[in-house]
């Protein structure tokens, strides 16, 4: 469990850094069927630790007393409950993402990376923060069988089979691939 704590470490201060993620984004990773790990509320994303990467329940509470799960931890108890696939999930407020969405331009992969995204980019309209099971519930039904949603105006979520591709799906996506159509 040391080395997923590491790894969801290091993710949330290379999106930081890489300004994909601000002070309310997050990163988790799954540990099994009941629990995954994701970072806690309330510490910069570019000063995030193992230490500060804490245990949660499929239904968005802390196993441990008096931790303080993100907000929208119903982002990623929901994205683990309808897809068995997925083992990394990252909520992004990256700023091209978010242009793009508001414009309401469809976004769709533009260069060689863009394959990863083949299987579309669906766009969820609710653009209110994710902070309870049923707007989890629809965020993980818009996502579907994709690699990433939009959350219109709001950010994106990118899902992956483990952390370090998680990461490359982030950059890929917000660097590399969204263009107008």
């Amino acid at each position: 469990m040391n080395e997923l704590k590491s790894q969801v470490a290091t993710c949330c201060r290379l999106l930081e850094a890489s300004a994909l993620i601000d002070f309310s984004g997050h990163v988790s990773c799954r540990v099994n069927d009941d629990i995954f790990l994701i970072n806690s509320h309330g510490k910069s994303r570019l000063e995030v630790e193992p230490d500060d990467i804490v245990e949660a329940r499929m239904d968005a509470t802390a196993i441990q007393t008096g931790t303080r799960l993100p907000s929208e931890t119903h982002i990623h108890s929901s994205i683990y409950q309808a897809r068995k696939d997925v083992h990394a999930v990252a909520h992004l407020h990256s700023p091209a993402v978010i242009s793009l969405s508001i414009a309401r331009q469809p976004i769709f992969p533009a260069i060689f990376q863009g394959t990863l995204f083949a299987d579309g980019i669906p766009i969820y309209k609710d653009a209110r923060h994710v902070n309870t099971a049923s707007r989890g519930n629809r965020l993980a039904m818009a996502l579907g069988s994709a690699k990433v949603a939009v959350i219109r105006g709001h950010g994106s979520v990118v899902v992956a089979d483990n952390v370090k591709a998680l990461f490359f799906f982030s950059i890929y996506f917000e660097k590399r691939l969204i263009a107008f159509k």
